[in-house]
């Protein structure tokens, strides 16, 4: 064998080794899933059995797999998030699917039961027993005034935006979950929880004023990013996730306690 043949041969071998490196497939636990997966599935399959757990884990991403006794099977992103509900062998739960898709089913295919159903980025693909497939949008947006508003999301507004030149606002609906979002003409962004409370406020075309956020944050951000400007700030049950121009994003748990940095 050539040299040249040697070094091809070693070269091959090397890409394979690195491909096979790169998925990983391994069986875990139950309690290993993400918090989210696991109420999930308390929530919405809590007497069936499991008979198989497992994350797929690639490069850039990872993913978790839970198939069922019955065959029924969910996906999960590394978040813990719902991607995919496979319920051929039963039926999907409909507290599952958003309200506007049960809505449309059940107008066009009244004695349709949903099989399937996947989300990604782009929207929702639903399989229905009758082997008939539909597309929706990721939300049910529905444009609304400022007066419609709730009062606490109002008040937030005139409080840190007077001034401001709104695009458009909408209600959207999730689940069971209901969330307004505000948009101004210069591409600031908010979101409010349906009794007004803010999640998320997304000023990457400006700057987050510093009235919005907890003195305890800004207390840390200036010490250790002195010069860096918050460009968006988000909030949930688990605590705010801070986004600075620096390109740097901050997590802080509902002590305010600094937990990651990426």
């Amino acid at each position: 064998m050539t040299m040249k043949k040697m070094m091809t041969l070693a070269t091959c071998l090397l890409t394979l080794f690195a491909c096979a490196n790169t998925n990983d497939d391994k069986v875990i636990r139950v309690d290993e899933l993400p918090q989210n997966a696991q109420t999930f599935i308390d929530q919405h399959f809590p007497k069936q059995q499991i008979a198989l757990v497992k994350v797929d884990k690639d490069l850039l991403d990872r993913k978790y797999e839970v198939i069922f006794t019955n065959r029924n099977e969910l996906e999960f992103n590394k978040n813990g998030e719902w991607k995919e509900v496979n319920c051929k062998y039963s039926e999907v739960p409909a507290a599952i699917i958003p309200e506007f898709i049960r809505e449309d089913v059940v107008k066009q295919y009244p004695q349709a039961k949903v099989w399937k159903i996947e989300r990604d980025e782009k929207g929702y693909e639903v399989e229905l027993d009758n082997q008939v497939e539909l597309k929706y949008p990721l939300e049910n947006t529905t444009p609304i005034q400022v007066s419609d508003l709730p009062q606490t999301a109002q008040d937030f507004i005139t409080r840190h935006f007077e001034g401001k030149e709104i695009a458009r606002i909408q209600i959207d609906r999730e689940f069971l979950e209901t969330k307004y979002d505000v948009i101004f003409a210069n591409g600031d962004k908010l979101e409010f929880e349906k009794n007004g409370e803010w999640k998320e406020v997304d000023c990457k075309y400006s700057e987050v004023p510093a009235a919005i956020i907890p003195q305890q944050i800004k207390e840390s951000i200036n010490m250790k990013y002195p010069q860096a400007k918050v460009l968006e700030i988000d909030r949930d049950a688990r605590g705010y996730d801070v986004k600075l121009d620096n390109r740097l994003e901050l997590e802080y748990n509902n002590n305010f306690e600094l937990v990651d940095i990426d």
